[in-house]
C-alpha cells in the first residue's frame, strides 16, 4: 500500500444506514439458495426479507429465529451475570455487541459472550465461583489459546470465553490488552459496568477473526466489520491497522465489503479466490483449502506471502492440538473423498437433513 493510503472502505463509510442495509437486502435476493445464506450466517436476515416482502417462511427459518430470540436473552442474563462476578474491566467484543447494530439484535447469529478482562484467571476464578461451570476440553488445551477454558452457566445455552488478548493473524503480535482496555467504550448493550472496544479497535479484531480462521468464508464478517468501521474515525482506524501489521488484511476485507455489497469492480485477488463471496455461495472443501494457502497473497508483500503461504501449508499438514495422527489421516482422506462437496455440510453432516 502506498504511502498515506487509507484502507478504509470508502464506499461502506459513505452510504446512509438506511442504504447499507437495502444492499444487504439486494445481496439476500440474488443468493442463489437459502442453504448458502445459511453458510454466510445470514439466514436470519433473510427470514425478515421474506417477511417483509410478504414471502412465506420455510419451517426451519422459524427454528432458527427461535433459537436465536432464546441465545439473546440468554446471552444478556449471562453477561449480566458475569459482571455481577468480576469487579474487574470487563469488556464485550463480538457477537453480542455486534448484534446490536443489526436493526434487531436477534438477526445477528452468535454463541458466545467474549469478554476481554483486565485479569483473566481471577476472572475465570469469580465466575466458576458465581456458578459458571468449565465446559469444552481440558484447561491445558487451552494454555496457547486467547482464551481461557469456556464457561456455561447451568440451564443456559451460551457459553462465555474470558480472553487474555485478540485472536490474531499468524505473522504479527496481537496489540496488547493494555491498548485495547485503554480505549473501551460504553456497551450498546447498556448493562451498567459493562464496555466495548472501540470502533476502530473492533473492527480490526472483527477482521482478524475472521481472517485467523478461514479468510473471506463468510458474508457475514463483512457486515460486521462494515458497521463497526463506520461508527469509527478513519484517522484512529488507518493508524492501528498501520501499527498492528494488519494494513493489508484491512484493505482486502474493505475491498470484498465494497465488491460484495456495492458492486465494486473486485479487485484481482477477489476475482482469483474469493468469488464465493460474490456469488453469495456456499464455498467447497477444495476451494477452501485453496483460500487459505493463497489469502496471504491478498495481505503480504510477495516474499512474506510466500513465506506465510508455506507455514499455512505446514499446519494444514499437522495433525491440531490434541488430535492425533490417525484423526488426521482419515479427516484428510474424507477432505480428498468429498473435495467438491460444499464446505457447511462437510464441516456439519447433520446440516444436510434441514437443508
Amino acid at each position: 500500500m502506498s504511502a498515506g493510503a487509507n484502507p478504509v472502505s470508502e464506499a461502506v463509510m459513505d452510504v446512509s444506514d438506511e442504504a447499507f442495509w437495502r444492499a444487504v437486502g439486494e445481496l439476500l435476493d440474488r443468493a442463489p439458495t437459502a442453504a448458502d445464506l445459511r453458510a454466510h450466517r445470514l439466514h436470519l436476515l433473510f427470514a425478515r426479507r421474506l417477511r417483509l416482502q410478504g414471502r412465506p417462511v420455510s419451517d426451519e427459518l422459524v427454528a432458527a429465529e427461535r433459537l436465536a430470540a432464546a441465545m439473546a436473552l440468554a446471552a444478556e442474563i449471562t453477561l449480566e451475570r458475569a459482571r455481577a462476578a468480576y469487579d474487574g474491566t470487563l469488556v464485550l467484543m463480538k457477537g453480542l455487541e455486534v448484534a446490536r447494530r443489526y436493526p434487531s439484535p436477534t438477526l445477528r447469529p452468535f454463541r458466545d459472550v467474549d469478554l476481554l478482562v483486565d485479569r483473566p484467571w481471577e476472572a475465570q476464578r469469580d465466575l466458576i465461583a458465581a456458578g459458571f461451570q468449565p465446559v469444552g476440553m481440558e484447561d491445558r488445551f487451552y494454555e496457547d489459546k486467547q482464551h481461557l477454558r469456556p464457561l456455561r452457566l447451568p440451564g443456559l445455552p451460551v457459553l462465555v470465553e474470558v480472553h487474555r488478548r485478540p485472536e490474531w493473524v499468524s505473522w504479527a503480535q496481537p496489540p496488547s490488552t493494555a491498548e485495547l482496555l485503554s480505549e473501551a467504550v460504553g456497551s450498546a448493550t447498556g448493562i451498567d459496568g459493562v464496555q466495548t472496544l472501540s470502533p476502530a479497535h473492533h473492527a480490526l479484531v472483527l477482521a482478524a477473526h475472521s481472517w485467523s480462521g478461514t479468510p473471506f468464508r463468510r458474508i457475514l464478517d463483512l457486515v460486521d466489520t462494515s458497521l463497526l468501521a463506520r461508527e469509527a474515525d478513519p484517522v484512529a482506524l488507518y493508524d492501528a491497522a498501520r501499527r498492528w501489521q494488519f494494513d493489508g488484511v484491512w484493505r482486502s476485507m474493505t475491498a470484498a465489503a465494497d465488491t460484495v455489497l456495492f458492486g465494486a469492480r473486485a479487485p484481482r485477488h477477489l476475482r482469483l479466490w474469493a468469488g464465493d463471496l460474490r456469488a453469495t455461495r456456499d464455498r467447497t472443501v477444495v476451494r477452501d483449502h485453496v483460500v487459505r494457502l493463497l489469502s496471504p497473497f491478498s495481505a503480504l508483500p510477495p516474499r512474506r506471502a510466500f513465506a506465510e503461504a508455506g507455514r499455512a501449508f505446514a499446519r494444514d499438514l499437522r495433525p491440531r492440538p490434541g488430535e492425533t495422527w490417525s484423526v488426521k489421516v482419515r479427516k484428510v482422506r474424507r477432505a480428498l473423498t468429498n473435495s467438491s462437496e460444499q464446505l457447511s455440510l462437510h464441516d456439519n453432516p447433520s446440516q444436510r437433513a434441514i437443508l
